[in-house]
């Protein structure tokens, strides 16, 4: 079996800064996960 480029993703790497911005995000609970999620483009799983 071959692959393309379009059929592997590459894995996002995300820096502490980028994560602790994110979490701090989540817990002022001032907008929902699946919000913020999609503000940052991220799967909320």
């Amino acid at each position: 079996m071959s692959y393309n480029d379009d059929t592997i993703k590459k894995r996002n790497r995300y820096t502490p800064e980028f994560k602790t911005k994110v979490v701090l995000e989540v817990l002022r609970e001032e907008q929902t996960v699946n919000e913020i999620a999609g503000k940052y483009e991220l799967s909320h799983c």
